[in-house]
Parts: structure tokens; C-alpha cells; sequence
């Protein structure tokens, strides 16, 4: 279903543009789960604005993080930057060495079940 004309686009592109969505939507549901962009009691149109600005701020922020750390931590989500801020923040030594395992754990388990996925 598109509102495309059928000999408008090549099947190759309708499924790479049905691809692209999923980006958008992994988008949105990082900044609701783990940013906080559904947790809002607010009255006024100009407080939803602030706060969606500032969710996405903060969603951006994360991003560059990811991007900037990418070399070390490739299957970095959103959700380990956000821990990784958090406890570098106010953590002691002990806890973001904690942190670190753990994400490594997590990584590896994803990279096995991608690996996994791409054998198949």
C-alpha cells in the first residue's frame, strides 16, 4: 500500500522505503522507553512542546554518544548509553566498571544471535 503510483517506483524501492520506517519507529520508541517521552503531566501546548524538545535533546545527545564510541562498542543501544550516562554521572569507579561487563555480556549475546541469524 503506498499512495505512489504503481509504476512509479521499483519493488526494490518501495521495500527499501518500507525499510527506512523502522528506523523512524526504533526512534520513537528509544525516546518513550528509555527517555522518558510518554512521562508527561502536562496542561499547555507549550509544555509538550518543551518537553518533546527536550526528550529529543537528549536523544540526540545519546546518538553522538553511540557515534562517537562506535569503534569500541558497535552494538551500543540506546539504552546502554543512557546506563553508561547515568552511572558515569553519579557512580563510583566500581559501578561503571560493573556497567562495562555487563554491556560486554549483552553485546556478546547479541552478537551471537546475529551471527545466528546470518548462518542460517
Amino acid at each position: 500500500m503506498s499512495n505512489a503510483k504503481s509504476d512509479e517506483y521499483t519493488n526494490g524501492e518501495f521495500a527499501y522505503f518500507q525499510a527506512q520506517r523502522y528506523w523512524v519507529e526504533r526512534t520513537f520508541d528509544d525516546a518513550k522507553n528509555e527517555l522518558g517521552m510518554s512521562d508527561y503531566q502536562i496542561r499547555k501546548w507549550n509544555s509538550w512542546h518543551h518537553h518533546h524538545a527536550l526528550v529529543f535533546m537528549a536523544a540526540l545527545f545519546l546518538l553522538e554518544q553511540k557515534i562517537a564510541h562506535q569503534q569500541e562498542a558497535p552494538l551500543m543501544s540506546m539504552r546502554d548509553a543512557r546506563i553508561l550516562m547515568i552511572v558515569s554521572l553519579f557512580g563510583t569507579k566500581e559501578d561503571i566498571k560493573l556497567r562495562l561487563r555487563q554491556m560486554k555480556i549483552r553485546h556478546r549475546v547479541r552478537q551471537k544471535d546475529i551471527d545466528r541469524m546470518y548462518n542460517c
